[in-house]
């Protein structure tokens, strides 16, 4: 099943204009974070919060004040600043998820793995699939609902390298784990090729 997805990804995906190792590598799919049911949601939460807010302040502040025919303005402006801050925290964080996506690329070609991060220095890590010894899913509730999870990377080097807001994030994996296993068959295979020529060297 691996195999057959690989092919997919390879005559789906056009070759992109990349920096460094992934420019010179056959690229089988190119992955940016999907934030946006997050970003949208986590505003929803925001905003829903704020109205469940002021309607509580209103109906619990409204008996201290029965006496008086109209609210204080003191009431009315501290509702307001604090309605003012938490939207302005859910647009910073509607904003920040946004910028996550813009800046962060995963890229996964025919013989690395390759995060690019950065907004005006751009970095690569890059770790071959001879070194990846591990790779786990992760699905939190609040991802998992919109079909989205964290890919976990370990390396041999016990290094660990996390992808998040993967869409599809159990296929992402199987491609990797096949790419790896691919890696490893290959080297296997090289290895035992030399070791056969040298055999016959020797019987020479």
């Amino acid at each position: 099943m691996v195999s057959i997805f690989v092919v997919k990804e390879i005559n789906y995906f056009k070759s992109i204009n990349l920096k460094g190792t992934v420019k010179n590598s056959c690229v089988l799919q190119q992955i940016k974070p999907d934030v946006r049911p997050v970003a949208f949601l986590n505003l929803l939460v925001y905003l829903v919060f704020v109205a469940v807010f002021d309607i509580f302040a209103l109906i619990f502040y409204n008996p201290i004040n029965r006496f008086f025919q109209n609210f204080s303005v003191t009431f009315w402006l501290a509702l307001l600043v604090f309605d003012f801050l938490v939207i302005l925290v859910g647009m910073l964080r509607f904003v920040r998820l946004y910028w996550y996506r813009r800046f962060h690329t995963y890229v996964i070609s025919d013989d690395s793995l390759n995060l690019l991060s950065g907004v005006l220095s751009k970095k690569e890590f890059r770790i071959p699939y001879n070194n990846i010894s591990a790779v786990e899913v992760i699905l939190p509730f609040s991802l998992r609902i919109f079909n989205l999870g964290v890919l976990r990377v370990e390396t041999n080097d016990r290094n660990r390298y996390f992808l998040h807001f993967i869409r599809n994030p159990k296929a992402v994996a199987d491609l990797i784990l096949g790419q790896v296993r691919a890696e490893e068959k290959q080297t296997k295979d090289m290895a035992e090729t030399l070791r056969r020529i040298e055999d016959e060297l020797k019987k020479e």
